[in-house]
């Protein structure tokens, strides 16, 4: 190897370390005070409608916890039909509503995201369109 890649590739080899040694994580199980009080946040926000949240399932997953990462999936129950505000029947599934949806939302997270994950406020003229995307604060620069 030359100097110049020693150089370029030791540096990244070692990012790449810190990495694994970061991701890898080393949690520890929750305690019983930690599994209460997310208990009490759910219960606090929980809304009692058929097929909801049973906070045994919640509960039951917390006990077991061993610290380790894990890979979650999100089971959504979709109504039969979408609900629609009055004048906006579409007449099509909520599983089409929910994928609508997405693409909709989709081009829109992919530019502003990071300044929504980072609660930023966004200074732009263009306060139209921005109105439109979910959890993103913006000023218009112009007032």
């Amino acid at each position: 190897m030359t100097g110049s890649m020693i150089t370029v590739v030791l540096p990244l080899a070692a990012i790449y370390l810190v990495f694994l040694l970061w991701y890898r994580g080393s949690g520890k199980p929750l305690t019983r005070e930690e599994i209460d009080g997310y208990l009490a946040e759910l219960r606090a926000v929980a809304i009692d409608h058929p097929g909801g949240v049973r906070l045994e399932d919640v509960e039951r997953l917390l006990e077991h916890d061993d610290g380790r990462e894990f890979v979650m999936q999100n089971l959504i129950r979709y109504r039969e039909k979408a609900l629609y505000p009055p004048g906006h029947d579409y007449g099509d599934s909520a599983r089409a509503a929910d994928r609508r949806y997405g693409k909709a939302i989709l081009p829109h997270l992919l530019r502003f995201g990071i300044a929504i994950t980072r609660d930023a406020t966004l200074l732009t003229r263009n306060t139209v369109d921005f109105a439109q995307v979910p959890g993103l604060r913006f000023e218009n620069w112009l007032d």
